[in-house]
């Protein structure tokens, strides 16, 4: 139920790669989110954190988050046009990086937008959509069946509840009907495997964007050009 924000995963992964150079080791990074990728692989600036400040921010969000994006458009044009009027979590973290800091959230580097020479070699597979959604339904239920709904009820019932990530990660945020006895299991494991098809399919919007990721079809090709680089 802690929070984990991108700043944090930036530093402990910059702890694990340096430890791993000490040991003379090679170090391949597998995954995920794009955005935290970026912050190892381009080596972001992150911006500091507020939390009694983002802590207000999200309050005033619930009923003023027009205002509160109209405010940050005045405060941070560039900013601003990057980010949906409707998205709550980044107009928040944008505000509490200005009011908190002083500088305007667009400072913090050229943006995701610049991709520049990286001494990481990137490769990436992408198997049809017809497969990835197959996978997708069979490994949501398979979580289903090992005890994802008591996880996520453990979450909730703790004394600090469900974590702001947590609260609005795609496969959790689902379940919170059925625990609140809202909707069926069923209704709610459809959500979340829609969900997770549509976040995909945004997750490789993003990292085709990137001209710098070698990409593949099968699996044994990525095998082969891994071999290739690490000799």
């Amino acid at each position: 139920s802690e929070s984990y924000s991108v700043a944090e995963f930036q530093r402990t992964a910059r702890e694990a790669l340096t430890d791993i150079a000490n040991r003379q080791k090679i170090a391949l990074l597998v995954g995920g989110t794009g955005l935290y990728g970026r912050a190892i692989i381009d080596n972001f600036t992150m911006p500091g954190e507020y939390p009694e400040l983002r802590a207000s921010l999200t309050a005033r969000a619930e009923t003023e988050l027009p205002t509160m994006f109209q405010e940050l458009a005045e405060r941070d044009p560039s900013a601003a046009e990057k980010i949906e009027p409707t998205n709550a979590r980044r107009v928040v973290r944008a505000l509490e990086v200005i009011l908190g800091s002083g500088e305007l959230f667009s400072s913090f580097g050229p943006g995701l937008q610049s991709y520049f020479d990286a001494d990481m070699p990137q490769v990436g597979i992408q198997p049809s959509l017809e497969a990835v959604d197959a996978a997708i339904d069979q490994r949501y239920r398979s979580w289903i069946e090992a005890g994802l709904v008591d996880e996520v009820r453990a979450l909730r019932d703790s004394p600090h509840g469900l974590s702001r990530t947590a609260a609005q990660a795609v496969g959790y945020k689902e379940l919170i009907p059925f625990l609140e006895g809202e909707s069926d299991l069923e209704s709610c494991v459809q959500a979340a495997t829609l969900a997770t098809r549509q976040l995909v399919r945004r997750q490789r919007a993003w990292f085709r964007r990137d001209p710098r990721i070698e990409w593949f079809e099968k699996a044994e090709e990525v095998t082969n050009r891994l071999s290739t680089l690490v000799g």
